[in-house]
Formats: C-alpha cells, sequence, structure tokens
C-alpha cells in the first residue's frame, strides 16, 4: 500500500510541474506575440512638431544657460500649464512664443 502512495505522490508532483511549465511556455508565446504586434504599429512621434516642441527641444540642447532665457521660461511655463490643465498639443504655440521677448 505504501508503493501504491507514492507513485500516486510522484505522479501528481510531475503533473503539477507540467501544468507549470505548460502555463509558463504560454505566457512566454503570448508576451512574444503581444511584443510582435506592437513592434508593427510603429509608435513614432509625428513628423510635425509644433512650436513649443521645437522650442523645449532648443531649450534642452542650450543646457544650464536656458535657465536664464525668457523662451525657455515661457516655453516651460506654457508645458506646465499644458500638462496640469489637459490643454490639447500644438494649440497656439506661435501665439504664445510670439509673446516672449
Amino acid at each position: 500500500m505504501r508503493g501504491c502512495l507514492l507513485i500516486l505522490g510522484c505522479i501528481g508532483l510531475l503533473l503539477g510541474y507540467a501544468v507549470a511549465g505548460g502555463g509558463i511556455t504560454a505566457t512566454i508565446v503570448h508576451l512574444i506575440h503581444t511584443a510582435d504586434r506592437y513592434a508593427h504599429q510603429g509608435h513614432v512621434l509625428p513628423q510635425e512638431a509644433g512650436a513649443l516642441d521645437r522650442e523645449l527641444r532648443r531649450c534642452t540642447r542650450v543646457g544650464i544657460d536656458a535657465n536664464d532665457d525668457p523662451r525657455c521660461q515661457a516655453a516651460w511655463a506654457e508645458n506646465r500649464r499644458r500638462f496640469f490643465d489637459g490643454v490639447s498639443p500644438h494649440e497656439d504655440d506661435h501665439a504664445i512664443l510670439d509673446r516672449t521677448p
């Protein structure tokens, strides 16, 4: 009787490992297919950036001197306003940046 219990225990253990391995394999296959699907969608930023985006990139390239640049300060203020107020991008970019010296 004792030998039968050991065999059933081994079979249960092997069955558990097989189920766990199958689950891991299914997860890996799913993640690979999901990654392929997202890779083909082409998450690319729009080619035509607004004036605010161009000004923010310019300020990034300027470095520490951007702290004293009034155009950078205006661009950062507008970027903060859009972030916190939920304004859509490229809305009146030129009007905002034209008002700064």
